[in-house]
């Protein structure tokens, strides 16, 4: 018979011996952000197959234009990008969430709050919440 001394309690992640206090499920606070990052990553697998293509097409756009706007957008207003630089990435232009004209009559595609504007090969993105509610498909 195993008294509490003698039972081993091993990290959900790594399998290393779990030191510390009793019901500690990982031996690190990576273990437990690369443990849990793994289940939401399978989770979203799974939530993708269900989804349409264009439902999946238009998420996929809004998660590149979320990581490109923390990179550059919030420096900028307005910045302007080669359409090749974020179809490399898995953007496609084809797939939004509205549109909309401005005053000059340009037509604003819109995922969500970003908005782009296509000019032969580049895209000229800007962050604007107001735009997307204006009109929709």
């Amino acid at each position: 018979m195993e008294t509490e001394k003698e039972q081993i309690t091993r990290c959900a992640y790594c399998e290393k011996i779990v030191h510390g206090r009793k019901g500690k499920l990982f031996c690190d606070v990576n273990c437990k952000n690369n443990f849990y990052s793994r289940i939401r990553a399978k989770s979203r697998e799974q939530e993708d197959k269900l989804f349409p293509l264009p439902l999946k097409k238009i998420k996929n756009n809004y998660r590149i234009l979320v990581k490109y706007y923390s990179v550059k957008l919030h420096k900028e207003k307005v910045i302007m990008v080669k359409k090749d630089e974020l179809r490399s990435l898995g953007f496609d232009h084809r797939y939004c969430t509205g549109a909309a004209l401005d005053s000059n009559r340009n037509l604003w595609k819109c995922c969500f709050n970003f908005c782009w504007k296509e000019e032969m090969n580049w895209l000229t993105l800007r962050l604007d919440p107001e735009m997307n509610s204006r009109y929709s498909y």
